[in-house]
């Protein structure tokens, strides 16, 4: 398996110490044609050299990261598939959505982690900066969509609550949030429903305490006249087909 990788690549000195502590004997077709990948590669290969061990797993991490990602602190962190698969699906998703330069910012910040427990919390810092989609509704001038990450770090601020964790389903086109400008401040969700399109969440104020009867009313009036409509929770969340 060495020697065959060796004549297929060409790869310098010392790589052959590296191949001689893969584990799980012979490579899957496609691991060695990234292995070869990776040896032909003046960056990537020198992860290779310098890994404890070597199998499909940590080639096929190699491999994938962006190089500006890698580090030996981030492999030694990558020690198990669980990890790599965290590690890669939160890489893949940033290339999917954050334009070219947050995602530098974001490899810059993935190369330094050491901790597992870590990685999400670099996941959604980082994701925030993706795009919206556009909002469902446009809004009245009380009404507001929260239409960037910088505007819903600042609402969650201001509301000393927990907006921001909604990032991923507002993205994935799930939720969306709205600022009430009336005399009494408030948020409020709009929530994508299997059954009738976008419907009213719960609505808030600061800290999550409920607003006053009245200013509830409004904002369900606006909404309303808009055409929404509540979304029952207790009804599907205690339904049994």
């Amino acid at each position: 398996m060495t020697s065959d990788l060796l004549k297929c690549c060409k790869p310098p000195k010392g790589i052959a110490r590296a191949l001689a502590h893969m584990r799980g004997g012979l490579l899957p077709d496609v691991s060695r044609e990234r292995l070869c990948r990776l040896l032909s590669d003046p960056t990537r290969r020198n992860y290779v050299r310098h890994a404890a061990s070597i199998d499909a797993g940590l080639i096929d991490l190699i491999d994938r990261l962006p190089a500006a990602a890698l580090s030996p602190g981030l492999l030694r962190l990558c020690n198990d598939a669980d990890a790599r698969d965290e590690v890669l699906y939160c890489a893949d998703a940033l290339r999917r959505v954050l334009p070219p330069p947050a995602q530098m910012s974001a490899w810059q910040a993935l190369k330094a982690l050491r901790e597992r427990d870590h990685v999400l919390r670099w996941f959604t810092r980082h994701v925030i900066d993706a795009p919206f989609p556009p909002p469902p509704w446009t809004g009245t001038s009380t009404l507001i969509p929260v239409t960037d990450g910088a505007t819903l770090h600042s609402v969650a601020r201001q509301f000393a609550n927990c907006l921001e964790t909604y990032i991923h389903e507002i993205l994935g086109r799930r939720r969306y949030v709205y600022t009430w400008r009336g005399e009494e401040p408030a948020t409020l969700l709009l929530i994508s429903d299997a059954y009738f399109g976008w419907t009213i969440g719960p609505i808030t104020g600061p800290r999550n305490v409920p607003v006053s009867q009245e200013t509830e009313a409004a904002i369900r009036a606006v909404l309303s006249e808009a055409g929404f409509r509540p979304r029952m929770f207790p009804v599907l969340e205690m339904a049994r087909w």
